[in-house]
């Protein structure tokens, strides 16, 4: 995966060099977002991560993501980070300060200023800026040194903890405008990530992306859901190595714990099961089974899918949009 992103890097700095600024689109900057984030995750084996970085050289092209502006000052200060980091030999998986969620950086630009029709953004018009100032309670939003327009949760921020399996307090349709409100709720443990829970007790919760990748099948009731990649690599004939979030989930479908389901938007109208917008709590699932999944490019890694299926006894879906 290193020698990827290092040619994906490489291939849209030509690009730039040869076209110009002007050939830069907002799903060229979405993706290196994207890619950035995956890297400040990346695990390294033990004491491999400095012969992995020399030998893919995925250093050299986040110098050409740190030394120029030309997809923007925050795609440059997420490569500094991550640089500035390895070279003090600091290579453990972990958050950048800016760019950990790519809602954040596309779209929390001007909550007090979003249009209500909007679906990118928090869909509140001023007359309903009580409403949103419920919402975004203890968050606060600020510039970075670089001036970038981020978000995070104030220290004395009255926060639920979300490693309790149920509903913890919630009720079946609340919504939440950004992932940092439903951490901060409890109904979600991660900032960022999909899966939150622990190989030692099982899943709590899961955030469920319309757009995802996988392109799994939601029917409500029924969900499909995919795990996550290790960036272990494993050989031919080899089962895939799991992630500790995907351990979370396998140890979930043996003791039979119920996992909370965050749906989130913007959706297509042909997935109106989610919302339009933000974050919604669907209710409980509990994890049915599990499946091998062989992609059929020999490029991407195989992974687990998972069957969860909704808990009876529960306020319908449909009334929770």
């Amino acid at each position: 995966r290193l020698y990827a992103w290092r040619h994906k890097i490489q291939k849209l700095h030509k690009m730039v060099q040869e076209q110009g600024l002007i050939s830069v689109t907002s799903d060229h900057v979405k993706d290196l977002k994207r890619l950035l984030n995956d890297l400040a995750f990346f695990i390294f084996p033990d004491d491999k991560a400095e012969s992995w970085i020399r030998e893919s050289k995925i250093n050299v092209a986040l110098g050409l993501l740190k030394s120029g502006a030309s997809f923007g000052d925050d795609i440059k200060d997420m490569a500094s980070q991550i640089l500035d980091r390895w070279n003090q030999r600091d290579f453990a998986p972990s958050a950048l300060t800016v760019g950990s969620d790519l809602d954040l950086l596309s779209d929390e630009s001007d909550v007090e200023e979003a249009d209500s029709a909007n679906t990118g953004n928090l869909a509140v018009a001023s007359s309903l800026s009580g409403l949103a100032a419920h919402l975004m309670r203890g968050i606060q939003r600020y510039r970075n040194t670089n001036g970038i327009l981020t978000m995070r949760l104030l220290p004395n921020a009255d926060k639920r903890q979300a490693d309790v399996f149920g509903h913890n307090g919630l009720q079946v349709g609340d919504w939440w405008p950004y992932q940092l409100c439903a951490l901060r709720d409890g109904a979600h443990g991660s900032r960022q990530g999909g899966i939150f829970g622990r190989i030692s007790e099982g899943c709590f919760s899961i955030v469920v992306s319309a757009d995802s990748e996988y392109k799994d099948k939601d029917t409500g009731e029924e969900l499909y859901y995919s795990g996550t990649i290790s960036d272990i690599p494993h050989g031919d004939g080899e089962l895939p190595v799991l992630t500790n979030a995907t351990k979370s989930l396998v140890l979930s479908l043996i003791r039979r714990k119920p996992v909370r389901v965050i749906r989130r938007g913007p959706c297509e109208l042909k997935k109106a099961i989610y919302p339009r917008c933000g974050f919604r709590y669907d209710g409980l699932y509990m994890v049915a089974h599990r499946d091998l999944v062989e992609p059929r490019s020999s490029e991407r890694p195989a992974y687990y899918r998972f069957k969860l299926i909704r808990c009876p006894d529960q306020p319908s879906l449909e009334s929770a949009k």
